[in-house]
């Protein structure tokens, strides 16, 4: 959708026509359906943070990991 609007604007449509692309209601259709490429959805600039997606046994592994870690150190303190 979002190469849709660019490939719109450099042939300079209307904007009703770029707007029917990226309007909110068709947002949430493609939302609910869950077509991830017939919108435009606003992420805001967290995005550009996300290096991985790791898996939830990942996710679990590293939080076991870091509190054995936490363990450790408060250990060497007592």
């Amino acid at each position: 959708a979002a190469q849709k609007c660019i490939e719109l604007e450099n042939e300079h449509a209307p904007v009703e026509e770029v707007l029917e692309i990226c309007k909110g209601s068709r947002g949430k259709e493609c939302y609910e359906s869950g077509d991830i490429n017939g919108s435009i959805f606003p992420v805001g600039q967290g995005i550009g943070l996300i290096e991985d997606i790791p898996s939830v046994e990942q996710i679990i592994c590293q939080i076991i990991g870091d509190a054995r870690e936490t363990i450790k150190k408060i250990n060497r303190l007592i």
